[in-house]
């Protein structure tokens, strides 16, 4: 069994296709008091099991489980217990090469997600990529994002809590991520959909603390200003029993909190996103920043998921286009004109190819199959049986394209199935 010491103990991983899985390593010390910022964890010289997937962030089902299919029933969730991260680092004998570094950052519309899921199994992608990777939990919706006027994007004094974990996430890959085989000095950020503007705010606020980034179906202009933020947390407060707060609701009710929150917000593309008044990424920093590399991309049918959501008995040939050129496509070549100004060099890419016949095209979403795998991804609508051959030798080429870039900055080229701009 592989093994690998750290300041804060001992992991002992699993073997899996030639790969060293570790599982539910903490970055931070357990969230005993909720909202509180991620804390440094204690050194320790104790041996822990890294072998089975633990806790993500409570959530509740999501609603794209049509799309993406259901978690597995074995999926765990803890509050405490979620700040973890899992590792991929490829088995190389006889090289003292370090490989390069990718971090995920999952989408979820800031309410579900986590890496402790068995669809965001790294072991693909580090093998045909080339490189390390990790898969990250940050917290979700209130517990994450609950208004609180010292935490913002725009001047914090301090990032919202799950924010906040995204950064220390990223800071515990510096410290410990040669211990895997990785390069320290080359870490690639890779987020979807809101994980890719968390990405945006990441390379806004610490830009430090990494080199390049992929920013993939980002709704790269939203904005949660303060006023609708303040509502958001005024009306889960309001589902609250009386002497309740939500510091001390259970996790239960503070979800249905959550949940009714969003019911009394319909129009907001999200009511528990970071607080902010300007996107990341579009207010040009005061000092010069590093030039880094930056892939910019969306799917070309990215927003008809959402427009099936919003009206589902609407055959699915009449939906438009007007979501993905107003919150993907537009505002992602906004953003990479801004990042090009800012001195990055930055390429923009769209997804185009969809299985033959299935009905929403290349949606949001499509580039996860692609990422982690037709088996890891088999339980969604997007991947049948008659689709596998198609899409693991897309999935190997994008995942090679991938580890392209991390490697050494090499961008996408068009191909079927990816048109670059």
């Amino acid at each position: 069994m592989p093994q690998v010491t750290l300041r804060q103990g001992t992991y002992v991983g699993a073997l899996k296709r030639d790969t060293h899985v570790y599982h539910g390593i903490p970055y931070a010390q357990p969230f005993s008091k909720r909202f509180e910022a991620p804390q440094p964890l204690p050194e320790s010289d104790e041996e822990f099991s890294a072998t089975d997937l633990t806790s993500n962030c409570p959530q509740l089902p999501s609603r794209f489980a049509f799309l993406n299919g259901t978690w597995l029933p074995s999926t765990k969730y803890d509050e405490k217990d979620s700040g973890v991260l899992s590792v991929y680092a490829l088995e190389v004998s006889g090289s003292s090469d370090s490989l390069p570094v990718i971090v995920w950052v999952h989408g979820g519309a800031w309410v579900t997600g986590g890496s402790q899921l068995s669809n965001y199994d790294g072991t693909k992608l580090a093998q045909d990529a080339a490189a390390v990777v990790v898969c990250i939990n940050y917290r979700l919706g209130a517990l994450g994002f609950l208004y609180d006027e010292r935490r913002s994007l725009d001047n914090g004094p301090e990032l919202p809590a799950g924010t906040a974990d995204v950064v220390a996430t990223f800071e515990w890959v510096h410290a410990n991520i040669q211990a895997f085989g990785g390069d320290s000095s080359n870490i690639t950020a890779i987020g979807q959909s809101v994980g890719a503007h968390q990405t945006q705010a990441l390379l806004a606020a610490r830009p430090d603390l990494f080199d390049k980034a992929v920013l993939i179906s980002s709704p790269a202009g939203f904005t949660n200003p303060p006023s609708s933020a303040a509502k958001a947390r005024a009306d889960s407060i309001a589902y609250l029993s009386d002497h309740t707060t939500p510091e001390t609701a259970s996790i239960e009710t503070l979800l249905q909190a959550q949940t009714k929150a969003m019911i009394a917000n319909p129009g907001s593309l999200s009511t528990w996103g970071p607080t902010t008044t300007i996107a990341p990424g579009f207010l040009k920093p005061t000092s010069l920043v590093d030039s880094k590399q930056i892939l910019i991309g969306w799917a070309a049918n990215d927003g008809r998921v959402f427009l099936h959501l919003a009206s589902p008995e609407t055959p699915l040939s009449q939906l438009n286009n007007v979501l993905t050129d107003q919150i993907f496509c537009e505002p992602s070549i906004a953003l990479a004109k801004q990042s090009r100004k800012q001195g990055h060099a930055v390429t923009t890419f769209e997804l185009t190819w969809a299985p033959e016949g299935f009905a929403f095209g290349p949606t949001h979403c499509i580039d996860l199959p692609l990422t982690f795998g037709f088996e890891a991804w088999s339980r969604s609508s997007m991947c049948l049986e008659k689709d596998m051959d198609e899409w693991e030798a897309r999935g190997r080429r994008w995942r090679q394209r991938i580890g392209s870039f991390a490697r050494d900055g090499t961008p996408f080229v068009a191909e079927n199935g990816i048109k670059v701009f």
